[in-house]
């Protein structure tokens, strides 16, 4: 008579695929073996790269990370993500050209006037090479001079580099943006530029009306929200059953000259019909 005996079955790893950007370290980590939920592999990234999520400092170091079997026969997901230089201070690097933004062999230079080209890398640990500096220009940034509806305050007598005033637009309906933007990248201020010019461009700000979302899915097409950035009023401009006609019936582009705007809202095309 044979002794009782207890049969089960389980999910079981196969070996993963070596994330990209990293190298396998475990020896006995390899094709054809079987892992149980529990077992790890580990992993080295590749220079200028680091492992996904949070580590000690010594794995973050060295670039270690291990792959985990997980009880429903799958593994953990983590990755090797491109090393990044940190930017401690924004105002500064903004000014700087830069060949990969503040990530791994990045090489960024300034220009500054008068002076000899600056230019820092980012290296394979996550630091700059050099100190960020900014430029030594003396001088003032003229008053800035904005086109008709916009304001501006705390800009100071004699805006100096990295100094910043507000800029808003005349009612709260509007906002002000850089021609051809759209309302994802509202202007709320100026820069003086080493170069002692204003940044944006002046010239190229201009007020866009804001989308009014009360007026979202009333089965009425208000011009003031027909555009893609208000999601033409909700679909009221796209829907072939809505109460318009003419012009503010069309979807219009962000980008096109007819976008911003509009010479009347909804409510009073309502009240004139």
């Amino acid at each position: 008579m044979w002794s009782p005996i207890t049969i089960f079955c389980r999910r079981i790893c196969l070996l993963p695929p070596t994330p990209p950007h990293s190298r396998l370290l475990s020896k006995d980590c390899h094709k054809g073996k079987p892992f149980m939920p529990g077992e790890s592999c580990k992993y080295r990234c590749k220079p200028g790269y680091r492992p996904s999520g949070l580590y000690t400092r010594e794995l973050y170091r060295k670039g270690d990370f291990v792959q985990r079997c997980l009880k429903g026969g799958t593994w953990t997901n983590k990755r090797c993500v491109l090393l990044t230089c940190p930017v401690h201070d924004p105002k500064i690097f903004r000014w700087y050209n830069c060949t990969l933004g503040s990530t791994f062999g990045s090489v960024c230079r300034l220009a500054c006037p008068g002076e000899k080209v600056r230019e820092v890398r980012c290296g394979a640990e996550g630091k700059w090479d050099k100190k960020l500096q900014f430029c030594s220009t003396k001088g003032s940034c003229p008053q800035p001079n904005l086109n008709e509806g916009i304001l501006s305050k705390g800009c100071g007598k004699h805006p100096r580099p990295r100094d910043e005033c507000e800029i808003t637009c005349g009612t709260r309906l509007m906002a002000p943006v850089v021609q051809g933007d759209s309302l994802k990248r509202e202007v709320k201020a100026i820069v003086c530029s080493p170069f002692l010019q204003w940044y944006p461009d002046l010239s190229a700000i201009r007020c866009i009306a804001k989308c009014q979302p009360d007026l979202f899915q009333d089965e009425y097409c208000d011009g003031i929200n027909n555009n893609e950035e208000c999601q033409f009023d909700g679909g009221d401009c796209c829907d072939p059953d809505s109460s318009c006609s003419g012009n503010d019936c069309e979807c219009r582009d962000v980008t096109s000259p007819n976008y911003g705007p509009i010479a009347s809202s909804g409510d009073d095309d309502r009240n004139s019909s």
